[in-house]
């Protein structure tokens, strides 16, 4: 199990897409969508859980939950890579966790 965990945490980290078929549901589910989902219903539970971050944060923590990568989400937000990762870091620091990965396991 371990090294699924390192390899889910790589594929979020580079902002790559991993994709997982369901025969059960006869249809394609994303990495994201899947871990969005989890997330989800943490907040719902939390809802308080982002009230710390600043309105930018949130923008760009909802984006990071939707599977975008710093790329698309500077472009998208007209910032630079160095001001999303920047902003990561601030929120990965204000709600306490380490990575992408830490960030949709929490519940």
């Amino acid at each position: 199990m371990h090294h699924l965990e390192e390899f889910l945490s790589a594929v979020l980290a580079r902002g790559d897409r991993l994709y997982l078929y369901s025969r059960a549901e006869r249809r394609v589910f994303s990495l994201s969508e899947i871990l969005l989902t989890e997330q989800e219903r943490a907040k719902r539970d939390d809802p308080s859980q982002d009230d710390c971050l600043t309105v930018r944060e949130n923008q760009i923590l909802t984006m990071v939950r939707a599977g975008y990568d710093y790329r698309a989400i500077a472009d998208s937000l007209f910032v630079t890579v160095g001001t999303v990762k920047k902003t990561i870091h601030n929120v990965y620091r204000k709600i306490g966790i380490r990575s992408r990965l830490d960030l949709f396991r929490r519940q």
